[in-house]
């Protein structure tokens, strides 16, 4: 149950963050861009990582498992 409050309250505070980066940045559209992107590339990029990282980890154990 702990999990469901956890979720809907990260759900909701979703909307505030354009609203904060707006009002952080001035209004300026061109350094909002660049920080919503940037804000998207990190993530992206760690991700990836991570996902080459299990994969050569799971190449190395012998046998390869389908996981779906």
């Amino acid at each position: 149950m702990y999990f469901f409050y956890q979720q809907n309250a990260s759900t909701f505070t979703i909307f505030n963050i354009p609203a904060v980066l707006c009002a952080y940045l001035g209004g300026d559209l061109k350094r909002l861009r660049a920080s919503v992107l940037l804000g998207s590339i990190v993530p992206l990029l760690a991700l990836l990582v991570w996902g080459a990282i299990a994969l050569g980890l799971s190449d190395q154990a012998g046998h390869v498992i389908d996981p779906v």
